[in-house]
């Protein structure tokens, strides 16, 4: 397979992406439409029946417009009632000299404007309506069997093709619409995996520690005592170690299917191709209809027949071949060949059928379009439309003898063959937009899923990190005081059944991102955890009163040092500095007993990192040979615009 270009040579976007391209290309079709429709290609006693043909296409060129769309959403049942009407009344006014196929624009707008089952299941109503009607009034030439299937094959073509060409339209709303509801989605997923870990895994261990901690409390048995605060030390470093494991307890980050629900419809690329390879097949047949069962005073022999169905399958698959519906920008292989053989099996028809095998050469056309990448192919559009009038007189079909007749039948050939051509051009393109919203709104699903991962395992490893180690030292501190003081054991174990709430009430509120760190509590928390754990503690804090947003960006970065103190050194002392420098503040933490193995950055940097990068700020880490390890994150005091000011003057 060869790759080709999403953008056209000539510099123009390809009629894959929405937008005012696709917009004019089902105004030109609609137009297209209404001249054959206007012209028809059965003969009429008078020109009495153009003004309900007019009227007819009023309501789709309004839709195909794009304004006005939600006064028509709104008032769609009074619309589709006045368009059935307009629909139906020419039925009892003309009889057999209605237009056939104009049914087919009602069927398109109920496509369009009943959303999902019922709109399907009504549409289905009107295409077995539709040759029922022209049985009662009388079918508009013969012999039956042609004319019954021309009927249907012309509703669907028309009701098949104005569906699918206004979504593809529509696939800008449609995109925004997936993309958010499968964002969304996603992320939801990752917060209600989150919220379930975090009840089971910590949440539970911190009640079981808490219990465990409230017994000791309440006990005069040493032996207990000990035991129990050491079942609680367990449960609090478990609960740590769980904490870490979160990226790996969240689904995979791959959104689901989304279920349909009353919004803005999200194509299938399934549909898109049904729709797409039904138009291509509905052509095809009518061709092998018209040569099978001819029109009253033209005979063919069964070996025609044989080569005309032969040669329109041939046809029919090659151009399916060409349009791509797979959605993969390539085209196949040998492409030129495969077009010289396309155009080669309609001379065939050509010769073979006359002027009634001209309905697949918009195939051609459609064919070349999509295959080709050079501004020259829409002069084979141009060509296939210039030849029609040549090709029509050359060999005229059944009893289009007369001038006026032939003049006629011409203008309406060209009209339907131009619909072909950017029909089954514009609904390829169709399939392959429909793929790319599927493709792109998946991918962005995905990125933002596993972003969400990243913000939980982060919060939860900045939040509840510190938490569980400082409920951890003090369960180690109360045992070692059990000999020395009771009474600061048991002191120790209320302060951690107190810890042991927060923690949980942080664990249950991470799970939403409602979880708002306060710098100055934190500031007070490191102090009394660095304590605890038997590290002296010097702070120089200047803050202003006014802090903001930034503030909380600190105290994450605050709380996740001195987690990295505790865990990762054996400080007997720790400087904490928060000041105004220049036009930036400065959160610093320098501990001594820095271990030589934890100097590399892990995740705890790598988080701040990623917490202070989006205001602009810093960090920097430092590590002496005397065992001092210095931790610095800076942000700018005044910052742009478009963010928050850390402190305010």
């Amino acid at each position: 397979m060869e790759t080709a270009d999403t953008v056209d040579a000539d510099g123009t976007p390809s009629v894959g992406a929405s937008g005012p391209v696709a917009r004019a290309l089902v105004l030109v079709v609609l137009s297209c439409g209404l001249v054959s429709r206007v012209a028809d290609g059965i003969a009429h006693e008078s020109a009495a029946y153009v003004p309900f043909v007019l009227v007819l296409y009023a309501v789709p060129f309004w839709y195909a417009s794009g304004r006005g769309r939600a006064l028509l959403v709104r008032h769609r049942g009074t619309l589709l009632a006045a368009q059935a009407v307009l629909t139906y009344l020419p039925f009892a006014i003309f009889g057999d000299g209605w237009v056939g196929g104009a049914s087919g624009l009602l069927g398109a707008l109920v496509l369009l404007l009943v959303p999902g089952r019922p709109g399907w299941l009504l549409f289905a109503g009107l295409a077995v309506l539709e040759p029922v009607l022209w049985l009662a009034v009388g079918l508009p030439y013969q012999p039956a069997l042609n004319a019954g299937c021309w009927v249907t094959i012309a509703f669907l073509i028309t009701a098949l093709s104005g569906f699918a060409l206004n979504r593809l339209v529509d696939l800008d709303e449609t995109l925004a619409t997936a993309r958010s509801r499968l964002v969304a989605d996603a992320v939801d997923r990752q917060k209600l995996a989150a919220v379930e870990h975090l009840r089971t895994r910590i949440v539970q261990r911190l009640a079981n520690l808490s219990e465990r901690a409230g017994d000791v409390v309440g006990s005069t048995d040493a032996d207990r005592l000990r035991s129990g605060l050491a079942a609680a030390g367990k449960l609090a470093r478990e609960a740590a170690a769980d904490s870490r494991r979160l990226l790996l307890a969240l689904p995979d980050p791959t959104p689901v299917r989304l279920r349909p629900t009353g919004g803005p419809t999200i194509v299938e690329p399934r549909l898109a191709y049904l729709v797409t390879a039904a138009v291509t097949v509905l052509f095809g047949l009518q061709t092998v209809l018209n040569v099978a069962a001819p029109a009253a005073g033209v005979h063919h022999p069964p070996s025609a027949v044989v080569i005309v169905v032969l040669a329109v399958l041939a046809v029919v698959v090659l151009t399916l071949l060409h349009l791509d519906l797979d959605g993969s920008a390539r085209r196949p292989r040998g492409w030129p060949l495969t077009l010289l053989l396309q155009g080669v099996l309609l001379a065939v028809l050509y010769q073979v059928a006359g002027a009634t095998a001209l309905a697949l050469l918009g195939t051609l056309a459609a064919s070349v379009l999509v295959s080709s990448r050079h501004p020259a192919r829409w002069a084979i559009l141009v060509a296939v439309v210039a030849i029609m009038p040549v090709l029509t007189f050359a060999h005229p079909p059944g009893d289009e003898t007369t001038l006026p007749r032939e003049v006629r039948w011409c203008i309406y050939v060209v009209a339907i063959q131009l619909t072909a051509s950017l029909l089954i051009y514009g609904l390829s393109r169709f399939t392959v937009a429909a793929l790319e919203v599927e493709r792109a709104s998946h991918q962005v699903a995905a990125l933002a899923a596993r972003e969400e991962q990243t913000r939980l395992a982060r919060d939860v490893h900045d939040t509840l990190g510190l938490g569980l180690s400082t409920i951890a030292l003090k369960t180690d501190l109360a045992v070692e005081l059990l000999d020395i003081s009771p009474d600061r054991a048991r002191w120790e174990a209320v302060q951690v059944m107190r810890l042991a709430t927060t923690v949980a009430s942080d664990a249950v509120a991470l799970g939403t991102g409602a979880v708002v760190l306060d710098l100055r509590h934190e500031l007070a928390s490191a102090r009394a955890t660095l304590e605890a754990a038997g590290v002296r503690v010097e702070t120089d804090v200047e803050m202003s009163d006014d802090t903001t947003h930034g503030a909380a960006v600190l105290a994450a970065v605050l709380r996740e040092a001195v987690t990295n103190v505790i865990r990762h050194s054996r400080a007997r002392s720790c400087v904490i500095r928060l000041v105004e420098r220049g036009p930036d503040v400065l959160l610093e933490v320098t501990n001594d007993g820095a271990q030589e193995a934890r100097r590399e950055p892990g995740t705890g940097l790598r988080n701040m990192e990623e917490r202070l990068r989006p205001l602009g700020g810093r960090l920097t880490t430092t590590a002496g040979s005397d065992g001092v390890y210095s931790l610095a994150a800076t942000l700018p005091a005044t910052l742009p615009a478009t963010m928050t000011p850390l402190v305010r003057r």
